[in-house]
């Protein structure tokens, strides 16, 4: 069984650690997989997920760490909100402290992210590229956007709705905190009742996950602040994705075709540009949706699996 605990930081994070399942050989480390969840940050919405994955590839070891403010292993909530600029610095210092020392090579690194996890991935690795530290302990092999909302999010029909939301009602995360708080009250029992009937077919992780998000005043406010600040500052400057796009790594991204957090218009935009440096997917209507790790983790495994498989950097 996963078990999700609390990872030494300066940043309240909850993480899971998949070790590899294959030695990957006296002479060489296992490659590292850190997996970048979307927002709301739980790491528990992708624990199937992740393990159909390294079934596959059993050399992996597979990192998936929580956004900064979404650990649900610490027993109080966290006393800030932390904005973009954080999340990036907190990933580089997990990076920094999974970086093997002295050996004298570097690690093989792959990174995954999903949604808002995907435009934090791209400053991610270039932060890599440009610390020598860093640098000289990982060679980055591969990069996978799921469901990017990497440019102009404020554009899609639900940024539209929270985008007026938040410029009309400035106070609006702490008062859906406040709701949450309330929703706490109920009984298990009743609670989980009324999350199944809205999440329908959800894995029982995906259950789990829920009740301790729609429970937990402080992530719900730092989910809502984070999305705010999403539509403010995911716009349409094209200069990280040129860079990003441009770097000599295998690059992977997957649109699904009908997504409420991705316009139709930015999505073509996206795949215009940057389809000769990357490998694009677009998602077959009906199928995969933006929220996949809710209940498509089978199905998107078999997706991910294959795309990694084409990029053979394993």
């Amino acid at each position: 069984m996963v078990k999700v605990e609390t990872y030494k930081s300066e940043y309240p994070t909850s993480y899971f650690r998949l070790e590899p399942l294959e030695s990957a050989g006296a002479d060489s480390e296992s490659p590292l997989l850190l997996f970048l969840p979307g927002n709301p940050g739980l790491v528990e919405y992708y624990i199937d997920y992740l393990q159909l994955v390294q079934a596959a590839f059993p050399q992996l070891e597979i990192l998936c760490v929580s956004h900064a403010g979404f650990s649900t292993t610490h027993g109080e909530g966290p006393k800030e909100l932390y904005p973009l600029s954080k999340q990036i610095s907190h990933k580089l210092e997990v990076l920094r402290k999974e970086a093997f020392d002295g050996s004298g090579s570097k690690r093989q690194l792959l990174v995954m992210g999903h949604s808002v996890g995907s435009w934090i991935l791209q400053r991610v690795i270039l932060g890599v590229l440009d610390d020598s530290d860093l640098n000289s302990s990982y060679e980055v092999a591969f990069a996978g956007l799921i469901t990017p909302t990497i440019t102009d999010i404020a554009k899609s029909s639900n940024g539209r709705i929270l985008k007026g939301l938040s410029e009309r009602i400035s106070r609006l995360p702490k008062l859906v905190g406040h709701l949450s708080f309330l929703i706490s009250c109920l009984p298990s029992s009743v609670l989980e009742y009324l999350v199944g009937l809205k999440l329908g077919a959800a894995s029982s992780g995906s259950l789990a996950a829920t009740c301790k998000l729609v429970t937990s005043p402080s992530i719900v406010e730092q989910a809502l602040s984070l999305a705010s600040e999403e539509m403010r500052v995911i716009g349409a400057d094209q200069s990280v994705n040129e860079r990003f796009f441009g770097c000599k790594f295998e690059k992977w991204a997957y649109f699904a075709a009908a997504d409420h957090w991705v316009a139709d218009e930015t999505r073509g935009l996206l795949m215009e540009l940057y389809s000769e440096n990357v490998d694009t997917e677009l998602g077959a209507k009906g199928g995969i949706t933006h929220s996949f790790c809710v209940s498509e983790s089978k199905e998107f495994a078999e997706i991910t699996i294959s795309a990694l498989e084409k990029a053979a950097v394993l």
